[in-house]
């Protein structure tokens, strides 16, 4: 028997039924040892307001998003930026089939995304803020997707 104390005072007495990645509770037990029933299981819900209940306390962090569409560049080489979007956070769907490479701000090192693959990008305020081309500089143009939250 072994003893695990967990959140709030309460101890979980376990033994392992020999099966990996298995364990049986045999008792659940407040900290003085009294066993836990239906009308002590859960303390958190006498911190909760009447009427409320947690599904209540769930907050989208965004209010709005929506979808973009940006084409690589006839040249293949030059990069692309996304248009003009208020957001807080960008994701990058890859489906073109080629990796494609972003940058933030119109420099520094580009962040490949291979095909079939997507890359959220946080901390930003406009979707201009991202450009992107093809990795292998083909002047192949390809649709680059992208779901924008704020």
């Amino acid at each position: 028997m072994a003893d695990n104390l967990v959140a709030n005072g309460i101890t979980i007495r376990s033994k392992d039924t020999g099966a990996t990645g298995h364990v049986t509770f045999k008792a659940l037990a407040d900290q003085n040892g009294a066993p836990i029933t239906a009308g002590n299981a859960l303390p958190v819900a006498a911190a909760l307001a009447s009427g409320e209940n947690l599904v209540g306390r769930v907050t989208p962090q965004m209010a709005s998003g929506g979808n973009l569409v940006v084409t690589t560049s006839a040249t293949g080489a030059d990069y692309v930026a996304f248009a003009s979007q208020v957001l807080k956070q960008l994701t990058l769907i890859n489906l073109s089939g080629a990796i494609i490479e972003f940058r933030q701000g119109a420099a520094g090192v580009a962040i490949p995304v291979a095909d079939g693959d997507s890359f959220s990008i946080f901390g930003l305020t406009n979707a201009n803020q991202i450009d992107l081309r093809r990795r292998d500089n083909s002047a192949t143009q390809v649709n680059v997707y992208a779901r924008w939250e704020a």
